[in-house]
């Protein structure tokens, strides 16, 4: 069906085969060839993907359980269902859904402070019940795991005191926490306490300023708000930085007074300092190498980040910098890595539809179509097997999900599974 080959750029990348012909391209959607192939090849995944995860797990016993996570656990296959349900209307995708993140929840181990969080913590089987619960009309389970949840949070002073030894980013960290409890937030409507959200922002907020102020002390020049794991200073979302301004903007209203001018924005500033000539963005700031184009490290991660920006601040600077970052992808982002959403070509083909779904220019659907050629492609090339291949994040599942999404761009939410949300939408 393609006449395009791929070649390999470096170790890292593809040379993108459609580069010469993008030209400002729109993309056609009344393509009804490509459409019905698009539509049979998300069907022939699924289906796949379907006979794959029913030999892989136990429905019955108590084995196969042990990574619940959304990142690459059965809490993710999850999410694919209840994200499949919403967008075609299946009641029966979203009960599936529902009956995995239950099980889910049956087979949690008492957490640690690091093992709390949305992607890959405890909290993503509990808010995904509670979201499907209150999509299939049972109040009573989704009050259990509501409660269940926030019962969990509070019991952890670490997450909402910003002197404890806890990290803040989205995969292990409180960003991640707070992610979670938007999501039900989300789904949920007003059944979440206020006042925990604040606390987790809050503590967020302080612990990024204790940081701040201890490298100033040792003589470094740092934004008001400065954020590590693993004694990295990380800048993507996955670890850093966007990440947690991302969901930080978000909740606007749950800051204290001067904190979206006097904090948030200069670090936006910041960020935009720390760009390589590319355009793209190092990994940490200790990072001097131009290499990763993904959505954890690099350009595509700081899509959603700065379109969250450019809505909050109304502001061109930063719609210009999400902008850029998706100039990034488009030529960089073919990945030798696979066609998964944490560093695939998924991944990034979701941040430019994101792109999409903001400024409503034409270029970027097109370029979300024409990497989803690539991940369509059924020759084989040079792509890495990842480790967990029905996962969300790196494995069939988030391809599913992309593809999905690709059917009807313009009613479907197109989301970054456990990173987006649709607060400033509502705005």
């Amino acid at each position: 069906m393609y006449t395009w080959s791929l070649v390999k750029k470096d170790d890292r990348s593809f040379v993108n085969p459609f580069l010469s012909s993008d030209q400002q391209h729109s993309w056609n959607q009344t393509d009804e060839e490509f459409l019905k192939h698009l539509k049979s090849v998300v069907k022939k995944l699924m289906a796949q993907w379907e006979k794959h995860v029913k030999a892989e797990i136990d429905y019955t016993g108590s084995t196969n359980w042990s990574d619940y996570s959304v990142y690459t656990g059965k809490s993710g296959y999850a999410l694919l269902y209840f994200e499949a349900g919403k967008m075609l209307n299946s009641p029966e995708y979203i009960e599936q859904a529902f009956f995995m993140a239950e099980k889910c929840t049956m087979h949690l181990h008492k957490p640690n402070a690091k093992d709390l969080t949305f992607l890959t913590g405890v909290s993503g089987p509990l808010a995904l019940a509670a979201a499907c619960a209150h999509s299939l009309k049972q109040p009573e389970k989704e009050h259990h795991f509501l409660h269940r949840l926030q019962t969990l949070y509070r019991s952890f002073e670490v997450l909402t005191n910003s002197s404890d030894d806890m990290p803040d980013e989205l995969l292990y960290g409180r960003a991640g926490c707070l992610f979670s409890l938007l999501y039900m937030k989300q789904h949920c409507h007003e059944k979440v306490n206020d006042d925990l959200i604040a606390s987790v922002a809050k503590a967020i907020i302080g612990s990024g300023r204790r940081l701040a102020n201890e490298m100033q002390l040792r003589g470094f020049i740092t934004p008001p708000l400065m954020f590590e794991w693993h004694k990295q200073k990380y800048l993507g979302p996955a670890h850093g930085f966007a990440g947690i301004l991302y969901l930080l903007l978000q909740i606007t209203d749950y800051l204290e007074p001067g904190v979206v001018e006097d904090d948030i924005r200069l670090c936006l500033d910041f960020l935009l300092e720390t760009r390589f000539p590319s355009g793209n963005f190092p990994s940490s700031l200790d990072s001097e190498r131009d290499r990763l184009v993904q959505w954890c490290h690099g350009a595509p991660g700081f899509i959603h980040c700065f379109i969250a920006a450019a809505k909050v601040y109304n502001s061109d600077l930063y719609l210009s910098a999400a902008k850029q970052c998706a100039d990034v992808t488009w030529e960089r982002g073919i990945l030798t890595k696979g066609v998964g959403l944490c560093h695939g070509i998924s991944g990034n083909a979701l941040a430019i539809l994101h792109l999409y779904k903001h400024t409503k220019d034409p270029v970027y659907l097109y370029r979300a179509y024409k990497f989803s050629e690539i991940v369509m492609d059924d020759r084989p090339h040079e792509f890495r097997t990842p480790d967990r291949p029905l996962s969300l994040f790196e494995g069939t599942a988030g391809v599913i999900l992309f593809l999905m999404n690709l059917l009807d761009p313009e009613k479907f939410a197109c989301s970054f599974p456990g990173y987006q949300l649709n607060a400033l939408d509502k705005k």
